[in-house]
């Protein structure tokens, strides 16, 4: 068996396989998060779920997840209770990142 030159050697890793449904329960959140108006709580489980994606992207050396992750996390930090114009653009450029996500997969560049 070879072994994958993008993986480290000897540390076995599950981020890869993980990562789809740690996506997909990120798209869970934010779904509820664009259902709700944008409530508090939901926008705090949505960056919570955000940031970590992100730590995982970022010690796993996926450096293109990382980027849209911090672009996620960093809108999904914005309370906007006090904001309701704004929900409907930050609601579409949280499912543009998500979209992005999709696209490049926990992909890793040297």
């Amino acid at each position: 068996m070879e072994n994958n030159p993008l993986e480290p050697v000897g540390i076995p890793s599950t981020f890869t396989s993980q990562f789809p449904r740690a996506l997909a329960a990120l798209e869970e959140a934010v779904s509820e998060l664009l259902t709700s108006g944008w409530e508090e709580l939901h926008r705090r489980r949505a960056q919570e779920m955000a940031f970590a994606l992100l730590q995982s992207s970022k010690l796993e050396h996926r450096w293109e997840s990382e980027a849209v992750l911090r672009a996620l996390d960093s809108l999904l930090a914005l309370s906007l209770a006090g904001a309701p114009g704004l929900r409907p653009a930050a609601g579409g450029k949280v499912l543009e990142l998500l979209g992005l996500l999709h696209g490049n997969r926990a992909s890793r560049i040297a």
